[in-house]
């Protein structure tokens, strides 16, 4: 009596312990399969670090648009997708246009997501300042 008993609670553990649970921080921390050996002017355009606005908090630095981003909300068999999902599509097209955040926006259709890809503008530095010719007074 006790051996099967015994038998039945090892094997139960052994299948509860390989029960983990993932890690859903899709905003910090990179997808697997991402090359995090990379130089740094790649680095910026890595799709997990493209920041996401919605049209009612718009990002505080200056920023320039430069194209467009659209996806489905629903996948192939017509079920809808998770926001992470879509955020991680308009993403990856933003970083293929170069694009440093988005800025989601109003949808006409219900069942698409449209996004303005933005470029942040470079923040002047003190050296380049400093080094402005000054005005000559003839």
């Amino acid at each position: 009596m006790k051996l099967p008993l015994l038998a039945s609670i090892i094997t139960f553990t052994a299948i509860i312990s390989g029960c983990t649970t993932e890690n859903h921080n899709y905003y910090t921390t990179p997808p697997l399969g991402y090359n995090l050996v990379a130089s740094p002017a790649s680095i910026a355009y890595l799709p997990y670090q493209i920041k996401v606005y919605d049209n009612k908090h718009l990002p505080k630095e200056k920023y320039t648009p430069i194209g467009a981003a659209s996806t489905t909300k629903l996948n192939e068999y017509g079920i809808m997708k998770q926001t992470a999902t879509i955020d991680e599509t308009l993403r990856l097209e933003a970083s293929q246009m170069g694009g440093d955040g988005i800025i989601m926006l109003p949808s006409i259709d219900k069942n698409m997501c449209i996004a303005q890809v933005v470029k942040f503008d470079p923040k002047p530095s003190k050296i380049a300042a400093e080094k402005k010719p000054a005005s000559q007074t003839s």
